[in-house]
């Protein structure tokens, strides 16, 4: 499963890359506010930071070693996306 994750998926980079779009783009609220931070000079580092800070947002105020473990996991799934690919993609839309 490890080697499928690491190969293009769906036409993306990876998994993690095809999700996060996928989700952005699901929602209207969320789809407006990604494409509006796409556009900046900056999108890539704006639209990462705010994907990574919502998703410990929505995790931070439970018991604490699930929500280290937590954030952890979100650290490692965000650095895997690829951002700059997402942006590209939310530009041409």
């Amino acid at each position: 499963m490890r080697r499928l994750r690491e190969q293009r998926y769906h036409g993306w980079k990876n998994w993690e890359t095809w999700e996060v779009y996928t989700l952005l783009t699901n929602t209207r609220e969320l789809y407006r506010e990604a494409v509006e931070l796409a556009k900046e000079d900056d999108g890539e580092l704006l639209l990462k930071e705010w994907v990574e800070e919502s998703l410990l947002n929505c995790v931070r105020g439970g018991e604490r070693a699930f929500e280290l473990m937590l954030e952890d996991i979100i650290d490692w799934f965000v650095g895997k996306v690829d951002w700059k690919e997402i942006v590209e993609a939310l530009r041409e839309e």
